[in-house]
């Protein structure tokens, strides 16, 4: 070995060695933290758990209590003071539920009967009874055991006694919690501590009763320290319902288990440093053997340009028959690299436009994808291009394809991408994020004027989608996908360019299957009806309720109504849906007629019903054979008639209102109407959408507006409605704007039927107070 080669051996080795053992100890301490963190989690849940457990243990207790408390023979034999049926009750009650502990304690705190002894207790419990008259819990100790007590009053009608019931808190309750929160728990009460139950192992145990006795504070001190050292972290929990002084809970976890895991990947990583160091060491000798030789050189050289790779040139600096044949060979590897990158150009180009073609863009992008660049993409479509190419003849329209193209490349910038994928697309790369809304800005500007040849001028109908890769897409197949999605929904919107949305690919698949599963539910049922009440703000009362239609797919599971009615427009069974709910509402009015009086059944029609003249006729015929004597309908509709035929959309409304049936416009302010489209719709109802109204009392500018609605629509002789009304704040409010009527939650959520039939008579004993909470 030279001497050159030793000096390069050694210095990245040392280098090597450096580099691997700062690696080696930065994970190696992170490990030790983590496991330190993990640990400290690990003693919170077990906190929460415990806490968790005893709340729970609370609750049934105090419900137990109370179910024997308002059992009218106890109450009875408290009053009379029958003791052989109060012992039967206490001892029957305490078996069913599990207790472990039952007691009856009289008015003035004095226990008159109790399974255990609980002398040392009574004076705490009198003072706790005396200073409340509600149920409430408690942890003490009886008979070296310790349970968690509720004690609820007794009344006859006047508080008489106090009856309770207790749950021990023992080494099983204790092993439950620990195969919960996965940590030890151990138990402590008494004057001097003594450890009641533990679920650590048994040696821990024996040093417990072993050194637990005089001097409590130190004790427990000695005993956190001795698992401290075996390796065990130790919290102290005291519970709300216990004495902090009296009985106290001990969660310990083994550091050594939680970093068992860690210990073994601190094990591979100095493995590999090893592994890696001898590698490196065996490469460094390897390379320092082969320094540089005339003939190695020239021998790597053709075994490059055998392999197609001309990037370099040869760079031996020889003047004998070596530099001879390296000149040689330059002039031979030049020659194959011209006439390959030819070759290369016109695979990967587009002959008509110059432009890369898809197979080209396709290894770039993969190019950026694999080195994780963040880049966008945009997918332009010529609308048009066919039916100008059926109009021109296609060799015509064929001639502006290099214009385009030009257009396209002045609109980029020079590090960018851009290919032709086909015979009206083109596919626009665009690095960095930043740059995409001005580069399709340019685009569009690029395509306003008309291109022109031999005197004749197209127009081109330009759509786009756009892509954020890799944050959206990080292959080329997944951006593929949802770029043609996004474009895909600039078309159906009838948008210039369209941005794709996360989840679009999903929703377009869901949307696919939903129109399957949709037919079938149409077919075969599968809906819902359920109705959210509509209170009076003026008298109190419950004077409408709107029909909500629900679907429960088996497949799809819970699908809203904003994702499957758009959908069933689309595909032209909206007339069916409608069709089923008035015939759903129909018959459940003839339940809700023998109820209530006065009551109005809001039911959403679409455009497509809309502007359907037979399904207006058949509106108009349902009316007026309805036989119900105290409900009545009122149809609501939104504004997008309009837009599609204001003229249909008013002629049929106006046949509906002609024959007595009453008309709401309901989501009111989220579209396009105007005050004079208002003026002209043939309603009774203005209903404002919920968007206004959520954050009323928060929102001046809200408060404006419904305001403003509200007098507005006052002047036009319509009564108003506010939909989304979820607080107390928003109905005062609404109150003070006199609206007619409300909707929300704040009132009541969408209900059954048979709830609705129910929740209706119960309100109305109620009376008109609006602000009761039992609204709800």
């Amino acid at each position: 070995m030279t001497k050159f080669s030793s000096k390069l051996l050694f210095t990245f080795a040392f280098l090597m060695a450096l580099t691997l053992a700062a690696v080696s100890w930065a994970v190696l301490k992170s490990t030790q933290d983590t496991a330190v963190r993990f640990a400290s989690s690990e003693l919170d849940v077990g906190e929460r758990v415990l806490a968790k457990l005893m709340l729970e243990n609370r609750r049934q207790l105090i419900e137990r209590a109370t179910l024997l408390a308002d059992d009218y023979g106890f109450r009875q034999a408290v009053a009379t003071n029958e003791q052989e049926t109060l012992v039967t009750a206490l001892a029957n009650h305490g078996d069913r539920i599990g207790a472990g502990l039952v007691v009856l304690i009289d008015n003035e705190g004095e226990v008159q009967l109790s399974s255990h002894d609980i002398s040392g207790e009574e004076a705490e419990l009198g003072a706790r009874i005396a200073n409340t008259q509600e149920a409430f819990s408690i942890m003490l100790l009886a008979e070296d055991q310790v349970f968690q007590l509720a004690l609820v009053p007794v009344r006859a009608p006047n508080l008489v006694a106090w009856v309770g019931l207790g749950f021990i808190v023992d080494e099983k309750l204790l092993t439950g919690l620990k195969d919960i929160a996965k940590a030890n728990v151990s138990l402590f009460a008494g004057v001097h501590h003594s450890v009641l139950a533990t679920t650590l192992p048994s040696f821990h145990i024996e040093f417990v009763e072993a050194r637990l006795s005089k001097n409590s504070a130190e004790t427990l001190s000695e005993y956190v320290a001795l698992l401290s050292a075996q390796g065990w972290l130790n919290r102290w929990v005291s519970l709300t319902d216990a004495d902090a002084s009296d009985i106290q809970f001990l969660l310990s976890v083994s550091s050594d288990q939680l970093t068992a895991s860690f210990d073994q990947l601190e094990t591979r990583m100095l493995t590999i440093a090893a592994i890696a160091l001898v590698l490196v060491l065996a490469a460094i000798f390897y390379i320092s053997m082969g320094i540089t030789k005339p003939i190695a050189e020239l021998a790597n050289s053709a075994e490059r340009m055998t392999r197609g790779d001309y990037s370099e040139p040869i760079t031996l600096r020889s003047k004998d028959e070596f530099g001879v044949l390296a000149t040689s060979l330059n002039g031979m590897q030049t020659a194959i690299k011209e006439r390959e990158e030819k070759i290369s150009y016109q695979a990967g180009h587009d002959l008509e436009t110059g432009l890369m073609n898809r197979d080209m863009i396709r290894r770039q992008l993969d190019i950026w994808f694999n080195q994780e660049s963040e880049f966008s993409v945009i997918l332009l479509s010529i609308e048009n291009i066919q039916r100008l190419s059926d109009l021109y003849g296609v060799s015509y329209i064929q001639q502006f394809l290099p214009e385009i193209g030009q257009r396209l490349t002045a609109s980029i910038d020079s590090v960018d991408l851009l290919a032709r994928m086909d015979s009206g697309k083109f596919l626009i790369a665009i690095a960095g994020l930043n740059k995409l809304n001005g580069a399709m800005h340019k685009i569009q500007r690029a395509f306003r004027h008309s291109l022109e040849r031999a005197g004749v001028q197209i127009s081109l109908d330009v759509k786009m989608g756009s892509i954020h890769c890799v944050t959206q897409a990080n292959n080329y197949e997944d951006m593929i996908r949802r770029i043609n999605i996004a474009l895909a929904e600039a078309r159906e919107k009838g948008l210039e360019n369209h941005h794709y949305q996360e989840g679009a690919d999903e929703r377009h698949l869901r949307k696919l299957t939903m129109s399957n599963r949709l037919q079938r539910a149409i077919e075969v049922g599968g809906f819902e009806l359920l109705y959210q009440p509509q209170l009076h703000l003026a008298t109190g009362k419950i004077t409408g309720v709107e029909a909500l239609i629900r679907w429960a797919d088996e497949d799809l599971g819970r699908v809203f109504p904003d994702e499957f009615i758009p959908l069933a427009e689309e595909s032209g069974n909206i007339s069916h849906i409608t069709r089923w709910v008035i015939d759903k509402v129909k018959d459940d009015a003839k339940q809700l007629d023998s109820v209530t009086t006065g009551l109005k059944i809001g039911v959403n029609l679409s455009a497509k019903d809309i502007l359907s003249s037979d399904f207006s006729s058949t509106l108009v015929d349902d009316h007026n054979n309805n036989p119900l004597l105290h409900v009545t309908f009122s149809y609501e509709v939104t504004e997008t008639a309009l837009v599609e035929d204001a003229e249909l959309a008013i002629e049929n409304l106006t046949r509906l209102q002609a024959a007595g049936i009453s008309l709401a416009m309901d989501d009111f302010g989220t579209g396009f109407s105007s005050l004079s489209q208002l003026k002209m719709m043939p309603i009774d109802i203005l209903k404002i959408d919920k968007s206004f109204v959520l954050h009323l009392a928060a929102n001046q500018e809200d408060q404006k507006i419904v305001e403003a609605t509200i007098q507005m629509a006052h002047a036009l002789g319509l009564k108003v409605v506010a939909e989304g009304v979820e607080d107390q704040a928003a109905l005062k409010l609404l109150q003070s704007f006199r609206c007619d009527l409300v909707q929300g939650y704040f009132l009541a959520r969408p209900m059954t039927l048979e709830n609705l039939i129910i929740w209706i008579p119960n309100f109305i004993n109620i009376g008109a107070n609006t602000n009761n909470k039992e609204m709800h």
